[in-house]
């Protein structure tokens, strides 16, 4: 005889079942999300223990391990760590040294003893060149009035000439460039020389070209000994002096004695673009007599100061 199972008890069976197996999926669902929190806890750990081995952010006080470091200053996790290193930099001062004819512009130009210091150091220098030009406040000049003979042999008024004109050197018998003007203000008597109705004005130190002889010549700049031609200071011009003349020819001294000063004067003088600094390369003619330029002018102080 077949027994056929209670309906309620079967079903209730099956609910059981039932319950029981979503019992375990859950508790799978819990197993697994542990073991995800697992692994991801460990991979945490192995990371803070990589992060322990990379060197620490460098300070200004601590010697940089293994080299691998950032300079001081440099690093970004480190911003107040000062930069300590200080460029030392070249540097020039200019002065005038002398006084009255003897003024000198001077250059001095000082090195760094060492490229950089540490912040808190005083950079150290050393005097690495010494320089003076001789300036006079610029006598040795001509009176604004005087006429210079140009290079196409017409003549101009010194306040007219300018760089790059050209003017007529007698000695070396041709035109020369114009290479550099100055002027400015004369505070002494200015002297004046005649000689065959011809008159000029010029500094007390303005070089003039004398006959080359040992009565007439005090000085001779650069000037080989056989040429004839020497070098005068204005100042020291006597009637026993003979000037040289654009004909070629030496003319006795008529006059030399100092002018009345003038007021507020102002004197002018310009030199010549020349290979050397002889007067056969800086000879002008002024007012119909031959003198020297600046260049010459600055040689004879030259040898007269220091």
């Amino acid at each position: 005889m077949r027994v056929w199972p209670n309906p309620d008890i079967t079903q209730q069976l099956l609910h059981e079942v039932a319950l029981q197996t979503e019992a375990k999926n859950q508790y799978g669902e819990v197993m697994n999300r542990g073991l995800f929190q697992k692994v991801c806890l460990a991979i945490l750990a192995l990371a803070l223990v990589c992060l322990s081995r990379v060197a620490p952010a460098w300070s200004c006080d601590d010697e940089c391990p293994g080299g691998n470091c950032n300079p001081c200053g440099e690093d970004p996790e480190n911003p107040e760590c000062p930069d300590t290193d200080i460029d030392c930099e070249p540097y020039t001062t200019t002065y005038q040294h002398g006084e009255g004819n003897a003024l000198y512009n001077c250059v001095d130009t000082y090195e760094p003893c060492t490229p950089t210091v540490q912040e808190g150091e005083q950079c150290c220098y050393k005097l690495a060149s010494h320089e003076c030009d001789y300036c006079g406040r610029w006598w040795g000049c001509f009176d604004p009035n005087t006429e210079i003979l140009m290079g196409d042999k017409t003549t101009k008024r010194v306040p007219a000439i300018k760089d790059g004109d050209f003017v007529w050197n007698p000695l070396a018998a041709q035109a020369m460039r114009v290479t550099k003007r100055v002027a400015g203000p004369e505070e002494i008597p200015m002297i004046e020389i005649r000689y065959n109705g011809k008159t000029i004005r010029v500094t007390q130190d303005h070089p003039m070209v004398v006959k080359n002889t040992a009565v007439a010549a005090s000085m001779n700049v650069n000037a080989a000994a056989d040429t004839g031609y020497g070098i005068k200071q204005a100042r020291d011009l006597s009637k026993d002096d003979l000037l040289l003349g654009p004909d070629g020819l030496y003319h006795q001294i008529e006059f030399a004695a100092e002018a009345p000063l003038k007021a507020h004067q102002t004197v002018i003088n310009f030199e010549l673009a020349a290979p050397s600094g002889s007067i056969q390369d800086h000879a002008v003619v002024a007012n119909g007599i031959v003198t020297g330029d600046l260049a010459v002018q600055v040689n004879l102080k030259k040898e007269q100061s220091f």
